[in-house]
């Protein structure tokens, strides 16, 4: 999840826009990575631009799939659920085996 000041947006998209296309053209270059071309070229973006950034807390982007392998203890309650198309066969967000996250996902499948 991004959230960028509307102040940065025009610069940004331009300069994120270019690197995106720039490593489609050469994703062969990023083996395993080309499924994470927004994210790389985002990161590129950010670099050219010196645009300040700070990292949500877990909590704001949780990755469910990776919920076994957080260790427990050091995030609280998930707010948003990064469940990566983890979806059982009526379209819920699938239990992780970790009480805490499973919570914040049976609140979510209340209103799926």
């Amino acid at each position: 999840m991004l959230l960028v000041p509307r102040k940065y947006m025009n610069q940004l998209g331009t300069v994120w826009s270019r690197y995106a296309a720039i490593l489609v053209e050469h994703r062969h270059l990023l083996r395993d990575w080309t499924n994470h071309i927004d994210q790389v070229s985002w990161a590129f973006a950010m670099l050219e631009l010196g645009l300040p950034f700070e990292e949500l807390p877990l909590e704001y982007n949780f990755p469910t799939p990776l919920a076994k392998k957080i260790p427990r203890g050091t995030y609280r309650r998930p707010l948003v659920l990064h469940y990566h198309r983890k979806l059982d066969k009526k379209g819920k967000i699938r239990r992780t085996g970790v009480r805490l996250v499973d919570s914040a996902i049976q609140e979510a499948n209340q209103y799926l």
